[in-house]
């Protein structure tokens, strides 16, 4: 339990006195935890969508060039590029927000730990 009051203190928050103050620490840790796995869930979907199109807009393109339409192709090649270049964003999102998860995920667990 001293390790979480030196945690706490480094972090420049109060260090609780009693139980139930370390109770209420618990509940808004929890909490905050819900928020970042739900913003990782949100992420992941986002990403997969977005890689969803790449492979919609590449097939249009592959149909337009099939077709003689270069210039559909070009145009539908771009939006591919587009939305593979969004998805890499997305996807380094949810590698940093799973890294911040699970440090959040062991720390929640060694409060739970000391609220016992």
């Amino acid at each position: 339990m001293y390790r979480l009051w030196d945690l706490l203190a480094a972090h420049g928050l109060p260090v609780p006195h009693d139980r139930e103050m370390l109770r209420e620490l618990l509940i808004e840790a929890e909490r905050a935890v819900s928020i970042v796995r739900a913003d990782e869930k949100r992420l992941r979907s986002s990403a997969a969508e977005e890689r969803a199109l790449v492979d919609e807009w590449s097939a249009k393109a592959r149909l337009a060039r099939n077709i003689g339409e270069e210039d559909l192709a070009a145009q539908a090649d771009a939006r591919a590029a587009g939305h593979a270049g969004r998805a890499g964003e997305l996807e380094r999102e949810v590698t940093s927000q799973t890294a911040v998860l699970v440090k959040l995920e062991d720390q929640l667990a060694e409060l739970r730990r000391s609220v016992g």
